[in-house]
């Protein structure tokens, strides 16, 4: 019964809102937008139709204190208030993620990379490593048993003795030291 009286008050006021607004001054389009917009009327088509005659119409004469006034009465009434369902949201950090719309998170978008073969990743560092297979790299106690002959560009040594990694360049052995 108390929803069926409030909607009679709500049918009275919006009764009253169009039949002000057509002949409403810029003060009283601010004020009567607030009231439609208090009384739930900011998503009414009749309403929102009878604002905007009424705002083209005043726009075309008024001054920049005037248009100030109008531009807030429209905002009034395109702004729409967000159900948050009772939550109290002061920043976007209280802002839960959907399931289709979600944040960034580095936890998120490390668990979204992929390795395999050779290469593996570490989703709690975020680093990539990279083993060498199993006969790529050839060990050698001594850099001078680096073989001279022989070998391709891109060959791998690795000598013990000074714990450097050679990589043959096609000309001649790069040195690259190991930690």
């Amino acid at each position: 019964m108390a929803d069926s009286n409030l909607q009679n008050a709500i049918g009275a006021m919006k009764t009253k809102i169009r039949a002000e607004v057509g002949g409403a001054d810029v003060d009283n389009v601010l004020k009567l937008s607030r009231a439609a917009k208090n009384t739930g009327l900011d998503t009414d088509g009749e309403v929102e139709g009878d604002f905007n005659i009424r705002a083209l119409s005043l726009s075309t004469t008024a001054n920049a204190s005037e248009v100030d006034k109008l531009s807030r009465g429209i905002k009034k009434l395109i702004t729409r208030d967000v159900d948050t369902g009772g939550v109290s949201i002061s920043s976007s950090d209280d802002v839960p993620a959907g399931s289709t719309n979600q944040y960034f998170s580095q936890g998120g978008a490390r668990g979204l990379i992929q390795s395999s073969g050779d290469v593996s990743y570490n989703s709690v560092t975020g680093e990539f490593s990279f083993t060498a297979p199993a006969g790529g790299l050839t060990v050698y106690t001594n850099s001078s048993e680096l073989p001279l002959s022989g070998n391709n560009a891109g060959d791998q040594a690795l000598v013990t003795s000074t714990n450097r990694l050679y990589i043959f360049t096609g000309s001649g052995w790069y040195s690259v030291p190991v930690s």
